[in-house]
């Protein structure tokens, strides 16, 4: 396998901050099996998910569900690491906590009229 062959679904990540509830995203690397980490395990948790493997003896997965668990209310971040368990190759996807104080939704919408020409 080549580097560029190994991908994460997502190189950047935001996580809402609660005080109550884990918040939660499932990342998934491409081209490999893969043992998951977190720079800092004391704000985000990393439970590999799906189709577990053992390759080399060690468990390795394409999934994990990468879980905000912090207490405090500040922005946060930490990196998470998948690392293909044949090649030894690593991908990372940024994670960030924070507050999200507003969201805003934009949509357009368009519609196509059966046997009328598009405008």
């Amino acid at each position: 396998l080549s580097l560029a062959a190994i991908r994460m679904s997502q190189p950047k990540i935001l996580l809402p901050f609660h005080p109550r509830i884990e918040t939660n995203f499932t990342l998934e690397a491409t081209d490999g099996c893969f043992q998951w980490s977190s720079s800092r395990p004391d704000l985000v948790r990393i439970d590999p998910v799906g189709e577990f493997s053992i390759k080399n003896g060690e468990n390795c997965s394409l999934h994990a569900n990468v879980i905000a668990h912090t207490k405090h209310s500040l922005r946060a971040s930490a990196t998470v690491y998948a690392r293909d368990i044949l090649t030894g190759q690593s991908v990372r996807c940024d994670v960030i906590i924070d507050k999200i104080q507003t969201i805003e939704i934009v949509y357009t919408t368009t519609r196509l009229y059966l046997e009328d020409a598009p405008e």
